[in-house]
């Protein structure tokens, strides 16, 4: 399935065009549009994987917590390539969204690089109390970070999602 379609970008050398293409320019995927494929958390991975996607559109997947987490390594410190994830529409629990801000927040020291990722989709996830704390500490690494997400149901003046 898409998985499997994922994995094989990810392996597969650069095309180099046709015989005809006189530019000697590679063709390299940027965008890759995803949703509701159901390509389920090795999809995900595997297309997050890719180092020339640009734009990453996993929204509606049913990938639930098991999805997140196990893409969440993956964007520790941001992304060398990625400028926009969409990771809405996956019914995540509030714990694995605020495990996936958490790791974007965390400084790799294995990895050097500056982070491309400008906009991320967390909408049709759980947002809660923790996960708005986390996107006020994001925010304040990545202020260049926008985070588009559902609002918190309720209107209680307590909650920290209104000083965000």
């Amino acid at each position: 399935g898409v998985d499997s379609i994922c994995r094989t970008l990810v392996q597969a050398p650069q095309w180099k065009g046709d015989d005809d293409d006189k530019s000697g320019s590679n063709t390299v995927l940027t965008i890759l549009e995803l949703c509701k494929t159901n390509c389920g958390a090795i999809g995900a991975v595997a297309a997050i994987k890719c180092g020339a996607l640009e734009k990453l559109r996993l929204f509606g997947n049913r990938m639930g917590s098991p999805g997140i987490i196990a893409a969440a390594p993956l964007l520790r410190g941001g992304h060398p390539s990625l400028v926009e994830l969409d990771m809405g529409g996956n019914d995540a629990k509030e714990e694995a969204v605020e495990n996936l801000l958490r790791e974007i927040l965390a400084i790799d020291i294995d990895n050097s690089f500056d982070s491309t990722l400008r906009v991320l989709e967390i909408g049709g996830n759980e947002i809660g109390e923790s996960v708005e704390l986390a996107l006020k500490d994001l925010k304040a690494v990545h202020p260049e970070l926008d985070v588009a997400r559902d609002k918190p149901k309720g209107n209680d003046s307590h909650h920290a999602w209104q000083e965000v």
